[in-house]
């Protein structure tokens, strides 16, 4: 009986490590859920902020022959295309698109841990994943 009862007790442990292993598995796909959600609406400010700018730009680039003034003879101060189109919204999409990146390796990171349960397919499949990731954060 002595075997009988080390086979069960193996069994238990294996199905053991598989519990744990897909609670694991249930955590990082909340967590990758969660940065895809928080990456989508950076991603909607990112193309808000971007269309902004284009409207300043398209605003600055105006001209006006009835302009008045001493100044400037007919058109805005160059620094509104300095100071804001490329000053603070550049800086702040600048920001954006590195945050974006960083969310995109933590998703990876998460994602990669998962595939890596999967044995020697699973470890390729990271490998991809991961220059997924690179591609996706050049593009970004």
């Amino acid at each position: 009986m002595g075997l009988l009862e080390d086979l069960k007790g193996r069994i238990q442990q294996y199905q053991a490590t598989i519990e744990d292993d897909r609670q694991r598995i249930e955590e990082y796909n909340q967590k990758i859920t969660e940065i895809d959600r928080i990456y989508q609406a950076m991603k909607s400010e990112k193309e808000q902020l971007v269309d902004e700018k284009r409207a300043v730009q398209t605003l600055a680039d105006q001209t006006y022959e009835n302009w008045t003034g001493d100044l400037y003879s007919n058109g805005y101060a160059p620094k509104v295309e300095e100071d804001i189109v490329n000053g603070s919204f550049r800086a702040t999409i600048h920001a954006i698109d590195e945050n974006m990146d960083a969310l995109n390796d933590a998703k990876t990171r998460f994602e990669n841990k998962i595939s890596r349960t999967e044995g020697i397919i699973g470890t390729l499949e990271a490998g991809i994943n991961s220059l997924w990731n690179e591609v996706e954060n050049l593009m970004n």
